[in-house]
């Protein structure tokens, strides 16, 4: 179904909050999103373009814009308890309400255990496990109090494999990302308890992960030499799942970490082309 500007409508009326949204899958996500019909908070720390990666807040509303969609570009640093209050008060204060959360703001480190810096080992729990939490606690009261909402937290294989995926011809794959995948694994655990907590708020928890190399500029900037081939359109599979799990309530889907694509195929959310 789709409104008078050819916008699909599935999240009409809808306000969504989209983390680390400047830029990669969060941006994949946010405009996706508007184009669903939800107004978007497009909230990531970046404001001014950088040399190394491009996308700013400013410039992933803009696009949303360009399509009839809604945006409200807010800058936010995960980290700090603070600006993510300051987030969530912002959003309540242009559109009264916040249904849907998208904790996708996230950071790698892809350094052996031993040799990586104590300071670090916080930055990496800071952003990819605190900030979720804290995120999620600063949108839950206004989420129980309308008895309505949904979370959806963006995790990796990373939590249960060791391994790393292959983004290079002729690579093998080696143990690596210890300290990232021990932070997902705390993402999908927080995903599972929370589920049960909140459902008698009618608000639906889960956690979805990309099922193969999906494309962002911060990967491609941790590693030059990738093989762009190997790598998927975050809006083939990524987007869709998560649009998906952002319409739930605890009526519906809620409690699970899934795979993009097997979300996508059970729940018959892709196009089939004749």
């Amino acid at each position: 179904m789709k409104n008078e500007r050819g916008l699909n409508v599935k999240l009409k009326g809808k306000v969504a909050i989209v983390t680390g949204a400047s830029r990669g899958i969060g941006k994949a996500i946010a405009i996706d999103m508007a184009k669903e019909g939800a107004a978007v908070v497009v909230a990531a720390r970046t404001e001014k373009e950088q040399e190394k990666l491009p996308g700013t807040i400013y410039s992933t509303a803009k696009e949303i814009e360009a399509l009839g969609g809604k945006a409200l570009p807010v800058k936010c640093n995960v980290g700090d308890e603070q600006s993510i209050q300051e987030m969530v008060d912002r959003t309540l204060k242009e559109f009264g309400t916040v249904d849907i959360l998208v904790n996708n703001a996230a950071i790698g480190y892809y350094v052996a255990f031993q040799e990586t810096p104590i300071r670090h080992i916080d930055l990496l729990f800071r952003i990819n496990v605190r900030g979720p939490l804290l995120c999620t606690h600063a949108v839950l009261p206004k989420m129980i109090e309308q008895k309505r909402g949904s979370i959806v937290n963006i995790t990796s294989s990373a939590a249960e494999d060791v391994f790393s995926r292959i983004i290079q011809k002729n690579e093998e794959r080696k143990p690596v990302g210890v300290l990232y995948g021990a932070t997902k694994a705390a993402l999908n655990r927080f995903t599972r308890g929370l589920a049960i907590e909140v459902s008698k708020y009618n608000i639906a928890v889960n956690a979805v992960a990309p099922s193969a190399p999906t494309y962002s500029e911060g990967l491609v900037m941790w590693n030059p030499n990738v093989d762009l081939t190997l790598f998927r359109d975050p809006h083939r599979y990524m987007t869709k799942a998560v649009i998906f799990l952002a319409a739930q309530d605890s009526q519906g889907v809620t409690g699970g970490v899934f795979y993009d694509e097997e979300l996508c195929w059970q729940h018959n959310l892709l196009e089939v082309r004749k």
